[in-house]
């Protein structure tokens, strides 16, 4: 396990950093009864790297993972070969890395709003559009961190392009919208990192 990359981004409420690494053991990847102490290891070792050794993490009712005393918010994520972690004093955030995932194509009728199906029929590079919606939805999801959101009503993805690596999101709830940016990173050619780099929280009135 090698190859760490870590990266400062700003925001309105100041300044993240977002950190990921490949990892590199294919054999024990290739073992079921291994590949969950191989990612735990490389986790481990990313956010030790990122934050350094003294950084804890804890868990809350819904699993959501939080510095120890909440001392600001992280978010974490693995794909086949990728682990990839996030961290912001100030504001929620939340991070999603993915390997190509052909199946997307058959549920995005189950994930995506009737607008998000509008850009995707009209997306040159559809399965790197479905991508951004699914990736993007996960990193929003984990932001919010309490679960029971419904993916195609209340998580909506929009400004969605085939030629940017930005684009934006809302949660929205009866009580609260949540307003979200992302950014794309590309970790290889076949994966797709996707992270919430500005969250603006107003109340319905």
């Amino acid at each position: 396990m090698n190859g760490i990359i870590k990266q400062e981004f700003n925001s309105l409420a100041g300044t993240g950093i977002v950190s990921w690494m490949r990892i590199e053991d294919e054999k024990a990847l290739a073992i079921s009864s291994h590949r969950n102490q191989v990612e735990k290891d490389a986790m481990n070792l990313l956010i030790s790297e990122t934050m350094g050794s003294g950084f804890s993490i804890e868990r809350d009712a819904f699993g959501k993972p939080w510095p120890v005393n909440k001392t600001g918010f992280i978010s974490l994520s693995h794909s086949v070969n990728w682990v990839a972690f996030c961290f912001h004093p100030n504001q929620p955030i939340g991070i999603d890395v993915e390997t190509t995932r052909h199946q997307l194509a058959k549920v995005a009728p189950r994930i995506l709003h009737q607008s998000e199906l509008f850009i995707l029929e009209e997306s040159k590079n559809k399965q790197r559009t479905l991508q951004l919606f699914w990736g993007g939805k996960e990193a929003l999801y984990k932001a919010y961190g309490k679960k029971k959101l419904e993916f195609s009503s209340q998580l909506v993805l929009s400004r969605i392009e085939d030629d940017s690596d930005c684009f934006k999101g809302e949660i929205l709830l009866p009580d609260v919208k949540w307003e979200c940016e992302f950014s794309l990173i590309k970790p290889d050619e076949i994966s797709y990192l996707i992270y919430t780099n500005n969250i603006n929280i107003t109340l319905n009135k």
